[in-house]
């Protein structure tokens, strides 16, 4: 590793910090929720929460982000079937010749995300209608798509850039009630799909535990502004309604607000997948690669998220577990081990103005099958230097500890090279 190139780093990082404090404030943070579509109907009020919205409005976003992400081992990947091998599935741990972190590693620029949406809320006149439908185009659509029942996949690919509906439901309900019907993005996680959700540019561990979307029912509930519940059965983990290998999954959750500024959730999924074949292509799955006929497995996965506010900083943790409760005969039969993680981030930022934040995040990860310690440290800012626009520099650090049982030390990086590295990225947003 070059010092020289690492000073570099640092500088151009501090500089872009130190550029964004200077500026002036125009943009405020928060859950990033498009702006009101009049279409010629009574003008109302525009609510924060999800079913205080009068009914005849609707929502309009746009958002397109770019970027480039840099890391000391290089670009080349192994062919072998490991480490930095991408199937036809495309979603791998491995990306770039680095651990996969939730993005596409590569040192050329990539348009990572273009995502537009149309919503129209629930009212807080009485029972009503609503819809959402988002899609997104870029490196990171194939987290949305349905690969694990083979629907919707590969929706106009080219290379490594994808077409995919993240959000397509209609819901039916009123201020305190609503269910919606369709395919959503998950809520499991406390980190998000859409770019403009996220402070970092890179994802947690974590965030790659948890499902991306669902198909199916889901019920909101929230009887008071202190507490609000979900429930809901789908298809399956990133499946889509054809259900090709009959998955099936319930998920609920509850978030509590403990006093002003916190607030306490638990979230879960029990899921039963089942092994076979769509048109002589075995189910693939995010976290047990493919199953065949007779290799069912049941999983469960939760997570539970604190976060605080005070004044212009914001703190958040999270822990997640992901475990694979029963397994079939025939799995037990070819050797499968029950697979197993478990870890807490930690995200802690400060709004210098309101044009600049700066951030932390901290992570731990243990897996238990292999017996080893994911580690990683991420320092990111967010500058805004015209309304709309958003600059997002990281510096990030991640180890492996851990010895296989020849008690050689796991290498994930640089194809197997390393057990340790160093990335720096920048991303460029444009949010509407």
């Amino acid at each position: 590793m070059s010092m020289k190139f690492v000073t570099r780093i640092v500088i151009a990082f501090l500089t872009t910090a130190f550029w964004g404090y200077q500026a002036e404030a125009t943009d405020t943070s928060g859950m990033y929720a498009g702006h009101p579509l009049d279409l010629g109907f009574t003008q109302t009020h525009y609510g924060a929460s999800n079913y205080h919205q009068n009914s005849s409005w609707l929502n309009l976003g746009f958002w397109a982000e770019a970027g480039l992400y840099l890391n000391f081992h290089g670009n080349s990947l192994k062919k072998n079937g490991g480490g930095g091998h991408l199937p036809a599935q495309r979603y791998y741990y491995a990306s770039g010749n680095t651990a996969f972190l939730g993005n596409l590693h590569s040192t050329n620029i990539n348009l990572n995300q273009v995502g537009v949406f149309l919503e129209k809320k629930l009212a807080d006149n009485g029972f009503n209608w609503g819809f959402k439908t988002q899609m997104l185009f870029g490196t990171d659509a194939y987290l949305t798509q349905s690969y694990s029942d083979s629907s919707m996949k590969h929706l106009s690919r080219t290379g490594d850039y994808y077409l995919s509906f993240s959000d397509l439901y209609l819901t039916l309900g009123n201020n305190n009630l609503g269910v919606r019907i369709g395919k959503f993005v998950s809520p499991l996680s406390y980190e998000h799909v859409e770019s403009p959700n996220n402070f970092f540019y890179s994802h947690s561990y974590g965030f790659l535990q948890a499902p991306n979307t669902h198909t199916g029912l889901m019920l909101d509930y929230q009887p008071d502004h202190y507490i609000s519940f979900f429930a809901g059965v789908t298809t399956g983990s990133d499946s889509g309604w054809s259900n090709r290998f009959g998955d099936s999954a319930c998920l609920a959750g509850i978030r509590y607000k403990p006093w002003d500024d916190a607030a306490l959730s638990y979230a879960f999924q029990y899921e039963r997948i089942h092994g076979g074949f769509h048109k002589q292509e075995p189910h693939y799955t995010k976290h047990h690669g493919y199953l065949f006929d007779g290799e069912d497995l049941n999983a469960y996965y939760h997570s539970v998220v604190f976060t605080q506010k005070f004044e212009d900083w914001n703190y958040a943790a999270e822990w997640y577990l992901l475990k694979t409760l029963n397994h079939s005969d025939d799995l037990v039969l070819w050797g499968y081990k029950p697979f197993s993680c478990y870890g807490i981030s930690q995200y802690l930022t400060y709004q210098m103005n309101s044009k600049l934040g700066v951030g932390v995040r901290a992570e731990w990860r243990r897996e238990t099958l292999g017996r080893y310690n994911n580690l990683e440290l991420t320092f990111g800012t967010n500058w805004t230097p015209r309304q709309h626009l958003v600059v997002r520099p990281e510096i990030r650090c991640d180890w492996l500890c851990g010895k296989d049982s020849w008690g050689h030390r796991y290498r994930f990086f640089n194809n197997g090279k390393s057990s340790e590295q160093f990335t720096f990225g920048v991303a460029v947003m444009y949010k509407y």
